[in-house]
């Protein structure tokens, strides 16, 4: 869709690497169409990364060497035929790339990329909903699991509500939850005088609470909704430190990034399960 998903992943990837923290490959799963689109921009954008591309009759030949790679690009539908090689390893970020292909809940693909074992997830989407609400919760079932709740309970208290009775507080919470991921900050350097310390100033404010809203109490009563009814807010972790993937993520996510083209809910900061 040319929001830059792909460019601003890998440099998200580059800082990683950089910084030493690239201990174990990326997997980045995407449309069979793609793959030679990821190959390309990581030559061209990010030449220091070692790159793999899991396709094709001869694949299985180089599994052995996958811990020799940074990055490992595969496809939605050999997840089912080499889910057991893949899914059974550590990686240091999963990616799943056009994740409105993972929009149904039950489908195979959908449960068994679940199960990805991997300290840092992102859903890069241009439309991470299509049809209902259902399709949302499918995606930040993988990349923030239980942020939703379990998707009867979901359908019970957000879906069903907003879709069928057109619950205007159900849905203002919903869109309350949805706002808990704050916008990157500002990337310009601060430079001289009171402007630029003010915008210093707003830059670490952003990057810290960028740290800290990475995962969700579900126990916290939404206050739009009925007494007893479950919703999110943020988790107030302590700020990891430079370096931290969620800061780099910020930074990588410029403030004024178009919607949803990189998320993990609101395209501004992809949330984290490590």
């Amino acid at each position: 869709m040319g929001l830059g998903k792909t460019v601003q992943l890998l440099a998200l990837l580059v800082l990683e690497k950089t910084r030493g923290n690239l201990m174990q490959p990326a997997l980045i799963v995407a449309p069979t169409s793609l793959m030679t689109n990821w190959f390309n921009e990581a030559q061209r954008f990010a030449p220091d990364l070692k790159v793999l591309v899991l396709h094709g009759p001869d694949r299985k030949q180089h599994f052995g060497a996958i811990p020799d790679y940074d990055l490992i690009l595969t496809t939605y539908p050999l997840i089912a035929r080499d889910r057991d090689v893949l899914l059974s390893r550590e990686w240091h970020i999963a990616v799943l790339d056009e994740a409105q292909i993972v929009k149904n809940p039950d489908a195979a693909t959908t449960r068994w990329l679940r199960d990805v074992k991997a300290q840092h997830r992102f859903c890069l989407t241009g439309t991470p909903m299509e049809n209902h609400l259902g399709e949302l919760w499918s995606i930040m079932s993988f990349v923030n699991p239980g942020y939703l709740g379990d998707k009867t309970a979901f359908a019970r208290q957000w879906r069903v509500p907003i879709e069928k009775h057109a619950d205007k507080a159900r849905s203002a919470g919903l869109g309350a939850a949805r706002q808990a991921f704050p916008a990157a900050p500002d990337q310009k350097r601060g430079g001289d005088g009171a402007a630029g310390k003010d915008r210093d100033r707003r830059n670490h404010r952003a990057r810290g609470r960028a740290a800290r809203c990475l995962r969700f109490d579900p126990a916290f009563n939404v206050a739009q909704g009925s007494q007893g009814d479950r919703g999110a807010r943020p988790c107030q972790e302590p700020y990891r430190g430079p370096g931290s993937v969620a800061q780099d993520a910020a930074g990588v996510l410029r403030s004024g990034a178009p919607e949803n083209s990189m998320t993990g809910w609101s395209g501004h900061l992809p949330s984290s399960t490590g």
